[in-house]
Formats: structure tokens, C-alpha cells, sequence
């Protein structure tokens, strides 16, 4: 087994491994578990999940842009670019303060 072939291995097992753990929140959604338990198994993908992205980005950066990019400009932008497209907006509620047990901001509660 070549090298390249084990660190795909390892890759295939890791997603296995978040795909299990999406099946379990599933699963506790199903059963009615503890919203607790649900977001500690949906803390632990997430952070599996970025993980596997960070090991995929070193990865492209370091084996297959050098081959491609003409000048240390284009590969800085072409690494902000993946960067980029690969973040979700993890604070899609920024700067709105939530009412305590709502979605909604204080402006919506108040409203409703």
C-alpha cells in the first residue's frame, strides 16, 4: 500500500467516522433525546468535520498549488479564495442579542 493510498484510507475512515456521528444526532432527534446530547454530537462532528477540511486544505496547498500558481500572489488569493468558499458564516446572527428561549431578536419579540 503506497502512502498516498493510507492517507486516503484515513480520510475515507474519517468521514465514515462523522457520518456515524450525524447518525446519531438523527437518531437522538428520533428518540427524543436531551437537546443537550444532541448539540455535544453535533460539537463533536463540526469539530471533526473541520478538522478533515484543515487537513484537506494543508493538503491542496501544499501538494497541488505550487504546480499551478505563477507567482506567490496568485497562490495567496488563490488560498483566500478556498478559504473563502470552504467557512460558513458560524455567526449568521452576529450582532443581533437573542431573547432568552427565542430565535427571534428583541426588536421581532417585541413585535409578535
Amino acid at each position: 500500500m503506497s502512502h498516498l493510498s493510507r492517507e486516503k484510507l484515513d480520510l475515507a475512515n474519517r468521514t465514515k467516522k462523522i457520518i456515524g456521528q450525524l447518525e446519531s444526532v438523527l437518531r437522538a432527534l428520533d428518540e427524543d433525546e436531551q437537546c443537550a446530547n444532541m448539540l455535544q454530537r453535533l460539537a463533536a462532528a463540526r469539530g471533526a468535520i473541520n478538522s478533515l477540511m484543515g487537513e484537506l486544505l494543508e493538503d491542496h496547498v501544499r501538494n497541488h498549488m505550487p504546480k499551478h500558481s505563477k507567482s506567490a500572489q496568485e497562490a495567496a488569493e488563490d488560498v483566500i479564495d478556498i478559504v473563502r468558499h470552504t467557512s460558513s458564516d458560524r455567526n449568521h446572527l452576529k450582532g443581533q442579542r437573542l431573547v432568552r428561549g427565542s430565535a427571534m431578536p428583541p426588536s421581532e419579540k417585541l413585535m409578535s
